[in-house]
C-alpha cells in the first residue's frame, strides 16, 4: 500500500512537479496546497512544519535570488524542521528541473537537444530561458501559448503554466533530471528517507 504525504507549493507548474515525483517515489498525495508564490507559502509554513509532527509532509520552493545558496535560505525559513518534513528548495527556480530533462524536452517542444542548457542550475532565470528557447526554436502554436505577448506586461505566454504542468506531470522523467540537478538529487533522496 502507497504511503500518503501532503504537500505544499507556489503554483500550479511546481504542483504538477511534486505530483510527478511523488508518484515515482511511491507516495500517494493526501491533499496539496497550491498558494500563490513564495510569499504565500513562507507564511504558511510553520504550521506545516507543525503538522509534520504527526504526518508527512513534502514542501517546494523556489530559491530565486533570495539568498546566496539554498542551505542559507533553508535555514532562515525553517531552522527547525519536524521530523516529517521534507521541506526542499529548487536551484533556482522548477524550471531548472524541468530543464534537466533534455531528451524529454527535445521531443516535446519540438526543439534540438543541443538548444537546451546542459546545467540548468547554473542559469541565472531558467524560466526566461525557456521562454527564449521556444521563441528563438519552437513551432508557431508552441511560441503562441508559451512565449509573452510582445507589448504585453505578463511575463509569461497565456499557456505557460498548463504547458509546463502538462510536460512535468505527463513527459518528465525526475530521475533523468536529476543527474544534472544536485538540487534534485538531493530533493528525491530526502523523499525516500521520511518513510
Amino acid at each position: 500500500m502507497r504511503p500518503f504525504i501532503t504537500a505544499a507549493v507556489e503554483g500550479y507548474p511546481d504542483e504538477a512537479v511534486v505530483r510527478r515525483i511523488c508518484d515515482m517515489a511511491g507516495f500517494g498525495i493526501a491533499v496539496i496546497h497550491r498558494k500563490r508564490g513564495k510569499d504565500q507559502l513562507d507564511k504558511n509554513l510553520l504550521g506545516y512544519n507543525n503538522a509534520a509532527r504527526f504526518a508527512p509532509w513534502f514542501v517546494l520552493r523556489d530559491l530565486d535570488h533570495d539568498a546566496v545558496c539554498a542551505p542559507e535560505l533553508y535555514d532562515k525559513l525553517l531552522p527547525s524542521p519536524a521530523p516529517k518534513m521534507h521541506f526542499r528548495i529548487v536551484v533556482r527556480e522548477v524550471e531548472a528541473w524541468i530543464l534537466g530533462d533534455r531528451t524529454k524536452c527535445a521531443q516535446y517542444f519540438r526543439i534540438s537537444k543541443s538548444k537546451f542548457p546542459l546545467n540548468p542550475e547554473n542559469l541565472e532565470d531558467p524560466k526566461a530561458e525557456l521562454i527564449r528557447i521556444v521563441s528563438r526554436f519552437g513551432s508557431y502554436d508552441m511560441r503562441e501559448e508559451i512565449v509573452p505577448i510582445p507589448g504585453g506586461t505578463a511575463k509569461e505566454g497565456p499557456a505557460y503554466a498548463s504547458r509546463i504542468a502538462d510536460f512535468a506531470q505527463n513527459h518528465w522523467s525526475p530521475l533523468d533530471a536529476s543527474r544534472v540537478c544536485d538540487s534534485l538529487q538531493r530533493c528525491l533522496s530526502s523523499l525516500q528517507s521520511i518513510r
